[in-house]
């Protein structure tokens, strides 16, 4: 079947073969195409395109904004799940009609009541910043620079491979506990702006001014010993 001009159809279209169509298709009805389409001019159609096979573009894909109860990109029985545009420049995925997250030029928001569970290894390259309570189960692993902000105990176990901590406003003592391999250092710098005192279990206290920087190490048979 060749189209040279303008086709306009207003009932069913059934094609078997190959459909090249030079001008606008314009189809008001059912289209069922089995063959190949080939159009120089695009296709409009007011009714839904079903498509039983595979769709291969080699352009743009360019979809509504739609919203988070009726998001643009969908699935077939699940229409209020997929992807919407949330604002300019913003994407966002939502889920049973319920925005879930949003993406945007540097930030992904999550939504409040929102769980973000990895089963695999969270690298982040940069600084990591939590405001509020944050509930850690098992062992965290970080070897730089950690910001304990006003946190007055603080288990080693946690951080074996920590080795710089800061203590931010506004505390004035901080317990060390849990175990670590012998001959470990570590170092606490304190930004409190007054002295805190640094409490070992089996060790002396020790402290240290405000702006200064304490050590602490773990010596063989004898556990934490403090240096202030």
């Amino acid at each position: 079947m060749n189209v040279t001009g303008a086709e306009t159809v207003g009932g069913t279209l059934t094609t078997l073969g190959t459909v090249n169509v030079a001008g606008p298709l314009n189809v008001t009805g059912a289209t069922n195409l089995t063959g190949l389409v080939t159009t120089l001019a695009g296709v409009n159609t007011a009714g839904p395109l079903n498509v039983t096979g595979s769709v291969n573009v080699g352009g743009v894909i360019s979809a509504s904004s739609g919203t988070n109860l009726a998001p643009s990109i969908t699935f077939i029985g699940d229409t209020d799940t997929g992807f919407f545009r949330d604002g300019d420049g913003i994407m966002g995925v939502t889920s049973n009609g319920t925005t879930q997250f949003s993406v945007s030029p540097n930030l992904i928001n999550v939504a409040s009541g929102t769980k973000f569970q990895a089963n695999g290894t969270v690298d982040v390259v940069g600084p990591l910043n939590v405001t509020g309570t944050t509930d850690l189960r098992g062992q965290v692993k970080m070897s730089g620079l950690v910001d304990l902000g006003t946190a007055i105990s603080v288990d080693m176990g946690v951080y074996p491979d920590a080795t710089f901590f800061k203590v931010t406003p506004a505390t004035a003592a901080l317990s060390i506990s849990g175990s670590a391999p012998a001959g470990r250092i570590v170092f606490i710098f304190n930004a409190t702006g007054v002295p805190i005192t640094i409490d070992v279990p089996g060790s002396p206290d020790g402290t240290i001014p405000s702006g200064d920087v304490g050590a602490v190490v773990v010596v063989p048979g004898e556990g934490w010993k403090n240096f202030g």
